[in-house]
């Protein structure tokens, strides 16, 4: 399949091409402000602008030192492309680094207050069930009323106060306490929004490492997270680095399909070619057709301007003729 003169997989290759070197130019352009921003502006400019260029240069100076099997142009272009390479490599793990140990750090506060919401949950749960059902503050507050006042530190047992006051204060102060708690447990489970978080601080890295338990390998989740920095930043570096070698080799394997044929043959043997297949098209068709030129050119593997100097040269010949049809203009053989 073609795009024009350009075959859909060079396409592909290219776009992927510019899609990486930006990439890559983004996170090394954006290191760059980082540490010159805390100098000066105009140091921050100046470091944006030298990332920009050794990523706009990395992938040409690679591919073309390996182009040249020897000789200092292709150490010199190596040297070039490795200084480029090791740039990248530094900007984008600083930057990876940063955006992992942050969200990491999230993560643990996440499910630190995640632990806190189910532990103060369970302690209001607990002590709800041990107070048990009370009579709601207000009905005791209404028996209370004609004890109002009334002295009862020291009560003696049988006297009123033991029989009826201190009981209905008690009470009063259970389901004081059961109200408050009800309110909290309340509160808890509409602004608990940590209930759901994780409890691990890197889930990626602790899953790889279950999987790599079960076939028997045993890896620390944090030596695991080390590499799962550098998996990312490998591709996104040799993808960029090697972006334009990939573009070339695609261009190679194509040119001696697409350009050959169309740089050896000349026009006017093209176009008596065509005039002889347009011929037997029409012999093998009882000598009369009704195509576009589009069509036609499609058929005979010729682009249209050389179908239509050979349809006027056979009809300046007298071996053709057109004629005015329904569906258009007809093309007939003249025996």
């Amino acid at each position: 399949m073609q795009v024009g003169s350009t075959s859909l997989p060079v396409v592909v290759a290219q776009s992927s091409a510019v899609a990486l070197v930006v990439a890559s130019a983004g996170f090394g352009a954006l290191f760059a402000y980082k540490v010159g921003i805390e100098h000066s502006i105009l140091l921050a400019g100046l470091s944006v602008v030298m990332a920009v260029a050794l990523e706009a240069v990395k992938p040409l100076a690679i591919a073309h030192a390996l182009q040249f099997r020897s000789g200092l142009r292709s150490v010199a272009l190596g040297l070039l492309g490795a200084v480029a390479v090791a740039y990248s490599l530094t900007s984008e793990l600083s930057l990876v680094a940063m955006s992992r140990s942050d969200l990491t750090a999230q993560r643990v506060t996440d499910a630190q207050a995640a632990r806190y919401f189910n532990e103060t949950r369970d302690r209001v749960t607990r002590e709800l069930v041990s107070l048990g059902i009370t009579r709601p503050p207000a009905e005791i507050t209404q028996d209370l009323k004609p004890y109002a006042g009334r002295d009862c530190e020291n009560a003696r047992p049988g006297s009123l106060c033991a029989r009826v006051v201190l009981p209905l204060r008690a009470e009063l102060a259970r389901a004081e306490r059961r109200e408050a708690l009800e309110f909290e447990l309340n509160r808890l489970n509409q602004g608990g929004g940590s209930r759901g978080s994780s409890g691990v601080s890197d889930p990626a890295s602790h899953a790889l490492a279950v999987y790599l338990a079960a076939v028997g390998l045993s890896l620390h989740p944090e030596r695991i997270g080390q590499w799962l920095l550098l998996v990312p930043v490998l591709a996104l570096e040799l993808g960029s680095a090697l972006a334009l070698v990939l573009v070339q080799a695609l261009r190679r394997e194509e040119s001696p399909v697409v350009l050959e044929p169309r740089q050896t043959v000349h026009p006017e043997g093209e176009r008596e070619k065509v005039s002889a297949a347009l011929v037997n098209h029409l012999k093998n068709h009882g000598g009369v057709i009704e195509e576009s030129e589009r069509t036609l050119a499609k058929r005979l593997g010729a682009d249209r301007s050389t179908v239509r100097r050979a349809m006027h040269g056979l009809a300046a010949m007298g071996m053709i003729a057109f004629a005015a049809s329904k569906n258009g203009t007809a093309m007939r053989l003249v025996s």
